[in-house]
């Protein structure tokens, strides 16, 4: 997950508005405001938290985005809902995408090699064309190979 200090600035002013009070905690260190974060170095800012009490909320942010809340009034967790919704853009989950188009890639040389010896030069053809269509999800690639 990559924020600027803006960013965080914007989840502090969410929580400082509706809570009674917002601490930050960066790495060993707690400060009150966004601007005492600026001389912080990268590593405190990896283990960056907000706190909030009156509701309780915890938005952890680092790697990836976590908002807590112990308090079970509603409030809270429209709150904690408010911040999830700014922090959305910027959240980055490792996915699958790598392991999918590997696996994607050895189907296709698989089936490009079956229809090679059944169909010959021309169901390569074909299949490349679906193929490349079905990858790009462009309608008019998939129609041009499916012919």
């Amino acid at each position: 997950m990559r924020l600027f200090l803006d960013d965080v600035e914007d989840v502090h002013a969410l929580l400082d508005e509706h809570c009674a009070s917002v601490s930050i905690h960066a790495a060993h260190a707690v400060a009150d405001t966004v601007d005492d974060l600026r001389g912080a170095t990268r590593a405190e800012l990896r283990e960056l938290k907000l706190v909030s009490q009156s509701p309780d909320i915890v938005v952890q942010l680092g790697r990836g985005s976590v908002i807590q809340t112990s308090d079970g009034r509603a409030g809270s967790w429209e709150l904690a809902a408010r911040v999830d919704v700014l922090l959305k853009p910027y959240t980055f989950n490792r996915d699958p995408m790598p392991l999918l188009a590997l696996g994607a890639a050895v189907f296709v040389v698989g089936m490009e090699q079956l229809v090679q010896w059944q169909y010959g030069p021309a169901g390569i053809v074909t299949f490349l064309l679906l193929a490349m269509g079905i990858k790009t999800w462009l309608p008019c690639r998939q129609s041009r190979g499916g012919a």
